[in-house]
């Protein structure tokens, strides 16, 4: 790579293209990884995968339980 007449080391492109490709890397391979790890057909697993999870309510539920916990109900909802 050259840049205003300096031409940079063979390392620092290397460098660079492993840090770029330590973060571009993970969406794939994590995609890979699921489709490997889920149960059925290529067809299924894929389809349960792309679909959106909808458990708002088990995080709101999730969340008043660990203010109870903590003895703190002021931010409770229905207490």
């Amino acid at each position: 790579m050259e840049h205003d007449g300096y031409r940079y080391p063979m390392y620092a492109n290397i460098i660079g293209w492993a840090i770029a490709l330590s973060s571009i890397l993970c969406i794939p391979g994590f995609a890979i990884y699921s489709i490997i790890r889920a149960k059925g057909s290529l067809s299924d697993r894929i389809y349960h995968l792309i679909q959106p999870t909808n458990n708002r309510e088990e995080k709101i539920r999730k969340a008043l339980n660990t203010v109870r916990l903590n003895g703190d109900v002021s931010g409770a909802v229905g207490v």
